[in-house]
């Protein structure tokens, strides 16, 4: 059901290199889910 939630799209494509990079940046694939999500959420609201 969340399948499609998640899917990439042309406006949403985390398979980006600078997306990637940025992940990878901000070092969110080593954080739990929830601090991984607050993180990327005051990302992005800041």
């Amino acid at each position: 059901m969340m399948d499609k939630y998640l899917r990439e799209t042309e406006m949403l494509d985390y398979s980006n290199p600078a997306i990637q990079e940025l992940i990878q940046k901000k070092k969110w694939k080593e954080l739990d889910e929830f601090e991984r999500i607050k993180e990327i959420y005051n990302f992005v609201r800041d």
